[in-house]
């Protein structure tokens, strides 16, 4: 059978997202954990965030030979929560996805929250993101449906990513643009330049990983059931739920795993 889990995790606590031999990561205690359950299973992640890089809301689709306890999967588990799961069709990917939806955390008080959204808004739509990510093979055409500058629970000006799927750094790097121009060392016309001419070569450097996290993942069909985080993950979710939405919302999402809403 096929399942889709959604799970949390601290990214500052791990040596990266994929497996690797001999390295604690993300994916690796995951597949550790469910195969004491099963002893072969098949898994693919809707998000192979960047090491440093934390969730709320990742995604992964898990074949494995039977239903999987999650209760007992989160018991075994260490820097890692499943917080929901659902069965899918075995041809279910969780790679493409109707959205996914980044939030990074900006702790600097000379960022002028105005200035900083005058830029975001720059980046909404359909462009080449060759200025704002780190080159590979990949296409570098993405469609960004949404961007915004706020303040969470908690005070912290926060800068919300909303787009179909993302390339190698994007986010990073359109946070530390929106970042420079914020702080009056960039313009926002010298973004928007970046933006409509990217065969010419602009940066504007490339954001921490440490203050990004993953929020959700969405699916179109596809309802996770709620599932108890297990004593052992609650402080490290509680402390990414305070520091992503603030406090007012952890006793919601901590008793139904739900997500702050866009």
């Amino acid at each position: 059978m096929r399942s889709a889990l959604r799970f949390a995790y601290d990214g500052t606590d791990f040596e990266g997202y994929p497996e690797v031999e001999g390295k604690r990561t993300v994916e690796g205690a995951l597949i550790d954990g469910i195969k004491q359950q099963f002893g072969s299973i098949e898994i693919h992640s809707g998000s192979r965030t960047d090491r440093g890089v934390s969730a709320l809301g990742n995604v992964c689709a898990v074949g494995s030979d039977g239903p999987i306890d999650t209760g007992r999967l989160n018991a075994s588990l260490d820097g890692v929560a499943v917080t929901g799961i659902a069965v899918v069709d075995d041809d279910f990917n969780p790679r493409f996805a109707s959205w996914r939806w980044y939030r990074y955390l900006i702790t600097d008080p000379a960022v002028d929250p105005d200035l900083a959204a005058e830029c975001a808004r720059l980046f909404i739509g359909e462009h080449d993101f060759s200025n704002f990510s780190r080159k590979d093979e990949r296409e570098t055409v993405r469609k960004v449906l949404d961007v915004r500058v706020k303040r969470n629970g908690t005070g912290v000006l926060v800068l919300d990513v909303k787009g179909v799927a993302f390339i190698w750094n994007m986010v990073r790097r359109i946070a530390a643009a929106v970042i420079a121009v914020g702080r009056g060392e960039s313009t926002v016309e010298g973004v928007r330049t970046a933006i409509e001419k990217p065969d010419v070569t602009a940066s504007f450097g490339t954001a921490p990983p440490e203050p990004l996290i993953l929020m959700a993942i969405s699916y179109p069909g596809i309802d996770f059931e709620d599932v108890g985080i297990g004593v052992r993950n609650e402080s490290r979710v509680l402390d990414h739920l305070i520091r992503a939405s603030g406090p007012t919302e952890v006793a919601n999402a901590l008793t139904n795993a739900s997500l702050p809403e866009w």
